[in-house]
């Protein structure tokens, strides 16, 4: 199978090291360098890493940005507003390469999100390109301690086909994901 990841081009690795080092004289200057070059640290919880199935894309390993106020990390997906978009995580496939996944509040004013309310899922590559994207409804089985499922269907652009249905379980909104799972996973 050819994956649609493939591993960072080297050439193009080399021009963004290029880049970096006519900015950075010193290490301290390498966080305001990467910010002014589109290429922003997030803090990434590799304790809540878990291996994915994105068939057709192939294996990856899934990790989730921390829930925090602190620069780098993402609030709480049912703390969103409604139009807002986090990155939630990375995957880093099988293949060497990496994918972003978006999660957005579509619908709902109230704080936290009440089941009914839709999101969407976007998961794209680095440079922005679209592999899956698809909309579900969140359904809240304990708001006390973060706990919900969304069922989200879309189109893989791995494919061009529907893929029905996608499934996030959470628990303290940490997810996991799968294109071709069927029931939502209980923790």
């Amino acid at each position: 199978m050819t994956s649609m990841m493939e591993p960072e081009d080297s050439n193009n690795m080399q021009a963004i090291i290029e880049k970096l080092t006519a900015q950075v004289s010193h290490p301290s200057e390498l966080d305001a360098a990467t910010k002014n070059l589109s290429m922003p640290a997030f803090l990434l919880n590799f304790y809540f890493a878990t291996l994915q199935d994105l068939s057709p894309i192939g294996k990856a390993i899934y990790i989730p940005v921390q829930i925090t106020e602190r620069e780098g990390g993402r609030k709480s997906l049912f703390y969103l507003d409604q139009g807002e978009e986090v990155l939630a995580g990375i995957y880093v496939t099988d293949q060497g390469g990496v994918m972003l996944r978006y999660i957005k509040r579509v619908t709902g004013d109230s704080l936290p999100a009440q089941t009914g309310d839709i999101y969407s899922l976007r998961i794209t590559s680095r440079e922005g390109k679209a592999f899956f994207q698809g909309q579900g409804n969140l359904e809240m089985i304990d708001p006390s301690i973060g706990k919900g499922t969304f069922m989200f269907t879309g189109t893989s652009k791995a494919t061009e086909a529907l893929i029905v249905p996608q499934v996030i379980s959470t628990v303290a909104d940490c997810e996991c994901f799968s294109l071709i799972c069927g029931h939502p996973q209980q923790f």
